[in-house]
């Protein structure tokens, strides 16, 4: 299945839509919401709002929906992840497999396991568990997702550890660089150095997300440029793809801790639009992070799912 995915030249792959941001739809529901468990109360006191979350995606062209997994780490539950996460990604698991429809593809979401948005807290000890039985929970998804990743080092951890026991998707989070164009890791570090340092045999597919919008189109190029230049433009190199949110990055700690208020003005025409853009410039995996809603990807699906018949 690996060597069917990039049988062909990135431009010429389906496009694949995305789901957009469960937690948020969690707590627009009305689920069980808060800290310090965060999206993972609904699997301990809802789950059934979790799957409603995800057949609301699979309903309105969502070919991928992303388990609700973001928040079963140590970070949210504490002493509670040895006792519970497992159980926890079973239910989250079962939420996702029985939204699906068809070919729906199942993606295992597998977050930053210290923090988001503060990779110089990555700590491998802390990981090493968490990777562990995240592994042996997903045997079965589709595909791995390592999202909102924040460095190198903590991306070329989680390809180690994951090995080629299953495909994965790596996702980086970015932020605006220092010249306020290029977009970088939030270590600083560019998405064209981590295209040349990093293992990318096992990687399928080759996202950005959680991030500003306005940040994709320039990363889409860079990592397309990037790829084409260690590995050749025969397009035999993994998908590319990109999730954002519907507003800009907080600064560090603040969204582990706090909602941030969404951005009405990135409304699902303008994130169509962008889309197509995207698309053009070669991201065949498109879908929203944060604040994007079934609305949103129902414009994505509508705009790019167009383009392709």
């Amino acid at each position: 299945r690996r060597t069917a995915l990039r049988s062909r030249p990135m431009t010429e792959a389906p496009v694949t839509i995305l789901d957009g941001g469960t937690g948020r739809e969690l707590e627009r529901r009305g689920a069980p919401f808060r800290q310090p468990e965060w999206s993972a109360l609904a699997l301990y006191e809802a789950p059934e709002k979790v799957r409603e979350v995800h057949e609301s995606f699979v309903a309105v062209g969502a070919d991928a929906i992303t388990t609700n997994s973001y928040a079963i780490v140590p970070f949210h539950l504490g002493s509670r992840f040895a006792e519970d996460g497992e159980r926890l990604l079973e239910v989250a698991l079962d939420a996702a497999t029985r939204a699906k429809r068809g070919g729906t593809l199942v993606l295992g979401s597998l977050p930053p396991t210290c923090g988001s948005y503060e990779p110089d807290k990555f700590d491998e000890t802390i990981a090493e568990p968490v990777v562990a039985t995240f592994r042996r929970a997903f045997a079965h998804v589709d595909a791995i997702l390592c999202e909102t990743v924040g460095s190198i080092r903590e991306a070329a951890f989680y390809l180690d550890r994951l090995g080629n026991a299953k495909r994965i998707w790596l996702s980086f989070c970015l932020r605006v660089g220092e010249n306020e164009e290029r977009p970088v890791l939030l270590t600083g570090e560019t998405l064209t150095e981590a295209v040349r340092a990093l293992a990318l045999d096992n990687v399928d597919v080759l996202l950005v997300n959680c991030c500003d919008v306005r940040l994709v189109l320039p990363a889409i190029l860079e990592l397309k440029a990037a790829l084409e230049d260690r590995l050749g433009s025969s397009g035999l190199h993994p998908r590319l793809g990109a999730y954002p949110n519907a507003f800009s990055v907080p600064p560090p700690g603040a969204a582990n801790h706090t909602l941030r208020e969404v951005d009405f003005n990135i409304t699902p025409a303008k994130l169509a639009d962008a889309g197509r853009t995207w698309h053009a410039a070669g991201a065949t995996v498109v879908g929203g992070c944060c604040g994007v809603g079934p609305e949103h990807i129902r414009a994505l699906a509508d705009a790019l799912k167009g383009r392709d018949t």
